[in-house]
């Protein structure tokens, strides 16, 4: 677990007997989050409420090609939906029966080493930089070329 974590929840963490099993840090470099992420057997993804915001953290995590643990925000979350149809992990309801049960399932993937063929880790292209760069590209091209006939109409109808 890496970012700001409230201590009740390292303490939990410690007596419980999960300090070996769960590493926590406070936040790091992004190169150092990345690095944490690919080498996870399993990446924590905490929804959002409302349909209206996507965790950025998720493209990070679709990027890193390991299997996600996602708990919705609510039946509007927009992670769950885009996770949803790219079987790249569980998506489970915010409920503790829920949860743990999904992490018994991903324990006993892992403990047969099968985790990783239970889910799809292939790359994304519609998300990969190389496709974002050509949208970004096209976007640039259509407000460029949106400007020069906006001043050329402008020209025309001042004279």
């Amino acid at each position: 677990m890496v970012g700001d974590i409230a201590e009740e929840y390292k303490t939990l963490i410690r007596n419980s007997g999960l300090g070996k099993m769960v590493l926590v840090k406070s936040f790091v470099p992004l190169s150092e989050a990345l690095s944490l992420s690919a080498g996870a057997d399993v990446l924590l993804l905490l929804g959002n409420k409302g349909g209206l915001q996507v965790p950025s953290r998720l493209f990070s995590y679709l990027a890193a090609r390991r299997p996600i643990l996602c708990i919705k925000g609510d039946d509007r979350d927009p992670a769950a939906k885009i996770l949803h149809g790219l079987n790249r992990g569980l998506i489970v309801e915010n409920e503790v029966e829920a949860i743990h049960t999904a992490i018994i399932r991903l324990f006993d993937l892992w403990r047969s080493q099968r985790l990783e063929e239970a889910f799809d880790l292939s790359a994304i292209p519609e998300i990969s930089w190389q496709n974002r760069i050509k949208i970004l590209d096209i976007a640039c091209e259509l407000v460029i070329a949106s400007s020069h006939d906006a001043r050329s109409n402008l020209k025309s109808s001042l004279l």
